[in-house]
């Protein structure tokens, strides 16, 4: 599968969210191959929230968010916008996408790029679809920007949580789930 719009989010700042396009350095393309994590092309887009990194379209993300890719289909609900990396292709095999992300500034940065969905500003934590609500066919967490096991209690309560929210035969998974187990 393709990502393509992810580079045509322009470098600019809203709040506390900024989107920057950069090149690797010779260390970074080391530390990145020694690390299982090759930099390969000559640009990148990452998303800073508050200065630090929360996401990039690096080949380690693009990779771990592959089967997510794959297997998305019918209504879909995604956790977390990012730069898009996810909602892009969901977009295209998808019949509905709604997206919930906490950070208005990302909504406003990112959002606008991608108008064919639904983005909602809450916490996926908190939130819950209306009572009688449709149900999903495919249901994705992507809310961590650095994955350690401890994501994994997380992820288990929100699949516990979102499962009735899940059609029979649909697909649910987490970032950090396939993260914490690539190689």
């Amino acid at each position: 599968m393709e990502y393509s719009r992810v580079l045509e989010i322009a470098p600019r700042k809203f709040g506390c969210a900024e989107i920057k396009h950069d090149t690797p350095t010779s260390f970074d393309r080391l530390r990145g191959k020694l690390h299982g994590q090759p930099l390969e092309r000559d640009t990148y887009c990452r998303l800073l929230i508050n200065g630090s990194v929360v996401m990039t379209d690096a080949e380690f993300e693009r990779s771990t968010n592959m089967l997510p890719v794959i297997r998305a289909k019918g209504d879909a609900l995604i956790a977390g916008l990012g730069i898009g990396l996810i909602l892009e292709p969901f977009l295209k095999q998808c019949t509905s996408v709604t997206v919930i992300e906490k950070e208005p500034d990302v909504i406003e940065l990112v959002g606008k790029n991608f108008y064919e969905s639904t983005i909602i500003h809450a916490d996926i934590f908190e939130w819950l679809p209306a009572r009688k609500a449709k149900l999903f066919d495919t249901i994705y967490f992507d809310i961590w920007p650095n994955i350690c096991m401890d994501d994994l209690r997380e992820a288990r309560t929100l699949h516990k949580k979102f499962r009735p929210y899940l059609r029979k035969g649909g697909y649910m998974e987490s970032w950090c789930r396939i993260a914490c187990f690539y190689r």
